[in-house]
């Protein structure tokens, strides 16, 4: 409901967006070809028939990418929604330009698209800035409903009180909070920067006399015979009700609800990565590491030979490791220890100094090389480019006792590179630390953020000092 609330608002700058970057692209084409605000050494006139392809094309390009990008959506900040303008403008223009080189019968005016870039930057950005504040104008003064919230003695009603007042732009405005049935002893009442409106019993009477028209349950989850109470101290009034379950105790991933029919399925494990993303990412990941494999095939060659003229044994190390659905799969890495180096050690991890790693293991291990042959897995389906680094049953079993949500991390297929390793995080830091990365990726995964990440290992994921 809280979004919806927005919708026409976010539908309004969309429609605005495409029908404003339309006309700039004529605007360009005059400015390049007709008016030559800039002098070009370059006289011959293009027809505007031959830019006709990107007037028809752009605006589903912009919808595509600004989308996956959530440029639209209201809860950004302001350094946020700009670091998305930009990125959406450049990313349809980096695909404008390859498809019209795919097209091309003829050289395309880079000055056209510097005057387009621009011109686009400038009216977007005004745009949504003109928006923003004549949103929160509008709502302050004309469309802001007013709503109490019921206490029932719950961990989360100062956050949902904080989150409500952090965006004006909802429309919310908490004018005051009631305590549940039977918690009028249990809550302080200076708990909350909100005046208390009586109690439970007197609801109805609130309600009529603040002319309250959203009452907001904050429930414990084990709570829900309480329902049935509130509903009757409500009475015979038309307010909005919102029920916030409190998660709190548990371990939960991301909690959506779900309308079938007569019924509400509230979702409390799902991910992002299903339909056309979870198609998309397999066919990303199948492509890429096959290409990978042909570009690094010469680096396969020389470290295989490298590994086995240095010391005994096979090339590659393969070893049982815990994938999506905690399925287990055979993982290959470039073998960088003696052989059996866990015969008298169990299972452990590598440490600073580590006897049991090879001279040309150090080197492997200490810029990533060691992991290259992971490729195969990739390409077999059995990991990903990007995702939460696979560990071995052992530790899979402690870490899942010590911190539930770590089970979440098989929610995704384990990958080469992730999050928490482009932040510079690696086995010498706490499981819990990486553990918050890993599901920060989960919970926000898109495919631009896989891109963010693969770029970011170019630089920041293959050495790192804490490599043994």
């Amino acid at each position: 409901m809280f979004r919806k609330r927005g919708q026409i608002f976010k539908d309004l700058i969309r429609v605005i967006d495409i029908i404003g970057l339309e006309l700039i692209w004529l605007l360009s084409y005059y400015l390049r070809f007709r008016w030559e605000v800039i002098p070009s050494p370059y006289k011959n006139i293009v027809p505007l028939e031959e830019y006709l392809w990107i007037f028809i094309f752009f605006p589903f390009i912009w919808l595509f990418v600004s989308t996956d990008a959530r440029l639209y959506n209201p809860f950004l900040s302001n350094a946020q929604e700009l670091f998305k303008i930009i990125r959406s403008l450049l990313f349809s223009l980096l695909l404008t330009i390859a498809i019209s080189f795919l097209l091309k019968k003829f050289a395309y005016s880079r000055l056209l698209f510097a005057y387009f870039t621009l011109l686009s930057f400038i009216f977007l950005t005004s745009n949504h800035i003109i928006w923003r504040y004549l949103i929160k104008f509008l709502i302050k003064n004309r469309f802001s409903t007013k709503a109490v919230i019921i206490d029932n003695n719950t961990k989360i009603v100062s956050k949902v009180i904080d989150k409500l007042s952090s965006y004006p732009e909802l429309g919310i405005k908490l004018v005051g909070w009631v305590p549940g049935p039977d918690c009028e002893d249990k809550i302080n009442p200076s708990s909350y920067h909100l005046p208390k409106l009586g109690n439970c019993k007197e609801l109805e009477s609130t309600i009529k006399n603040h002319n309250i028209q959203l009452v907001i349950i904050c429930l414990p989850f084990n709570a829900q015979f309480l329902i049935e109470q509130i509903l009757d101290y409500i009475g015979k009034t038309l307010v909005d009700i919102v029920l916030v379950p409190d998660f709190s105790s548990f371990a939960v991933l991301e909690q959506q609800v779900e309308n079938f029919e007569e019924f509400s399925f509230l979702h409390l494990q799902t991910t992002r990565l299903v339909g056309w993303n979870l198609i998309f990412k397999r066919v990303f990941d199948f492509f890429g590491s096959l290409f990978l494999i042909i570009v690094f095939s010469p680096l396969f060659l020389l470290i295989a030979i490298l590994i086995k003229l240095t010391s005994k044994g096979p090339v590659f190390f393969i070893q049982e490791r815990i994938g999506f659905n905690e399925k287990p799969f055979k993982m290959i890495k470039f073998r960088t220890m003696i052989p059996d180096a866990e015969a008298q050690t169990g299972p452990v991890y590598a440490s600073k100094n580590d006897p049991r790693v090879t001279k040309i293991g150090r080197i492997l291990r200490k810029v990533s090389l060691d992991e290259l042959p992971q490729l195969f897995n990739v390409l077999k389906g059995d990991m990903s480019l990007v995702g939460p680094r696979p560990e071995r049953f052992p530790f899979v079993d402690k870490y899942k006792e010590l911190y539930p949500p770590y089970l979440f991390r098989h929610k995704f297929k384990p990958g080469m590179t992730g999050w928490a390793q482009v932040n510079g995080l690696r086995q010498s830091t706490s499981i819990e630390k990486r553990l918050v990365y890993d599901l920060y990726y989960i919970k926000n995964w898109s495919f631009w953020f896989d891109l963010k990440i693969l770029i970011m290992t170019l630089w920041k994921g293959f050495y790192h000092p804490e490599n043994y």
